[in-house]
């Protein structure tokens, strides 16, 4: 998670790095953190669509591996980048090693936890919290607890946020 760990307005993301429609919600995700700062936290949690996705498991493993040299978020956005690039591979594990050392990571380490049973582990509870809550699709955001619809347009999302904002009394002053 990342921004106001304590604010009780967080949206999560249940994604998938290997999904097209996923790696398009970056940039509106990025602009609602430089927006709303420290008044709302963001969350991803895995949902590998491995039927239509080969490389979504692999994927996900990465950035949780990553995430155990504090480094999920450097490798979480490396893979949506880049997703062209590893999307079609029959192994990307060389490459996601690559792009571990970009992001400063120890190489193998990474490659250790990348197999670990603790990084299996946690990408398959974030898949059965998403199929116990009834998602079949990527990306599908909750806010506030609630399932939302995704929003077509930066706009909607803002909406959402400020409408809550105001719900709780809270300041809707964007960051600077």
């Amino acid at each position: 998670m990342k921004g106001n760990r304590d604010s009780s307005l967080v949206l999560v993301e249940y994604g998938d790095f290997q999904c097209p429609a996923c790696a398009a919600y970056v940039p509106l995700i990025k602009q609602l953190e430089q927006e709303f700062g420290s008044e709302i936290a963001v969350a991803y949690r895995h949902l590998p669509l491995r039927q239509i996705h080969p490389n979504a498991e692999l994927s996900a493993r990465a950035a949780q591996a990553a995430a155990l040299q504090g480094k999920f978020w450097e490798m979480h956005d490396v893979l949506f980048e880049k997703q062209s690039s590893w999307a079609k591979i029959s192994n990307p594990e060389d490459t996601f090693a690559e792009y571990a050392v970009s992001v400063g990571l120890d190489e193998q380490q990474f490659r250790n936890d990348l197999k670990s049973n603790e990084v299996r582990d946690r990408v398959q509870e974030d898949y059965a919290s998403a199929l116990a809550d009834g998602l079949n699709s990527t990306p599908s955001f909750f806010f506030r607890g609630v399932r939302i619809s995704n929003p077509q347009t930066y706009e909607q999302l803002r909406q959402l946020v400020l409408a809550a904002l105001e719900q709780h009394g809270t300041s809707a002053e964007p960051a600077e």
